[in-house]
């Protein structure tokens, strides 16, 4: 469309340029505005027709770029913003790109985004990068637990997608037990780099890490790996996705989730403080909010926790 609005006015500029000839301003043959040129009495009338052909072709492209110009701010101006929504290989709640599963949280996210407002579109980003985009706005909308570190960039919603808990996974022979944070000395442990775990537990980690005495693993599935080749003695994630990875490698008969609780935790849905797409970031969330709490009492989320095993 921008296209034929710049030609439509090209066109007629062009023509008018070409009748602007120097017979309408010099009258006399060719050879006669020749000799002008070289310096004879018609001469001025030569200069004046010279110049006055540059100032109307000034004019002309002048014209033409702010015409292209004010045509490409109104077609970027008028493009509706799309929403960054984070995906992961967080098994139950998110697969990745995956053909088989969509993940509980992202079937929840694709029902109750609103998606008549704004346009959206799920992209996957490793832990470590994923939180720097949420702060800078490059991704909008995500789900994650509370801390009072996320909440100076980050917007919360107010009701819970789901709750999960962090708990010891050992491999089903280890007889070890864990009462508290001590019982793990001793043991080689794993943790998985980026994860936001609760502040004791991290200051235990970090301790344990400067002691040369942890194990990191980039990812959920790589972790659960090294355990089951014995690699690691014990290691803290969510029992949810322990136990799906473990039933997808043919191994649920060969892990042992154990009953110390290091977290447990609400997720919600969040929106970036630095998002440019979310301009009302508050009215974004209470829709969101009742959305999933209406979906809540509907017999497809009960269905949707049957399916990825959250119940």
């Amino acid at each position: 469309m921008a296209t034929n609005t710049v030609a439509a006015y090209h066109r007629p500029l062009v023509l008018n340029l070409a009748l602007l000839n120097d017979q309408h301003l010099c009258p006399g043959t060719p050879s006669t505005r020749r000799r002008a040129a070289c310096g004879s009495g018609t001469g001025r009338c030569y200069n004046h027709l010279v110049a006055i052909r540059r100032s109307t072709a000034l004019i002309v492209l002048t014209s033409l770029l702010a015409l292209v110009t004010a045509t490409s701010g109104s077609a970027q101006s008028a493009s509706p913003p799309v929403l960054t929504v984070q995906d992961a290989v967080w098994p139950p709640y998110y697969f990745g790109d995956s053909e088989t599963h969509k993940g509980f949280a992202k079937e929840v996210l694709e029902r109750c985004l609103p998606t008549g407002e704004i346009p959206f579109q799920f992209y996957s980003f490793p832990i470590v990068r994923m939180f720097n985009y949420l702060r800078s706005g490059e991704i909008d909308v995500h789900v994650v637990s509370k801390s009072a570190e996320r909440e100076d960039f980050l917007w919360y919603g107010q009701e819970p997608l789901f709750v999960s808990s962090y708990r010891p996974i050992v491999r089903s022979e280890n007889t070890m037990e864990v009462h508290s944070l001590a019982d793990l000395d001793g043991h080689r442990l794993g943790a998985i780099r980026g994860v936001g775990y609760v502040e004791w537990f991290q200051s235990y980690l970090d301790q344990r890490d400067r002691a040369g005495t942890l194990e990191w693993a980039p990812d959920n599935e790589s972790i659960l790996r090294m355990l089951l080749a014995n690699r690691i003695d014990v290691f803290i994630n969510t029992v949810s996705t322990s136990k799906w990875l473990a039933q997808e490698l043919d191994a649920a008969d060969q892990i042992r989730i154990l009953d110390f609780d290091v977290k447990t935790s609400p997720y919600y849905v969040v929106v970036s403080r630095a998002s440019k797409a979310i301009p009302e970031p508050a009215a974004f969330l209470a829709k969101v909010d009742a959305c999933i709490r209406k979906l809540k009492t509907e017999p497809i989320y009960r269905q949707l926790e049957e399916q990825y095993h959250l119940n």
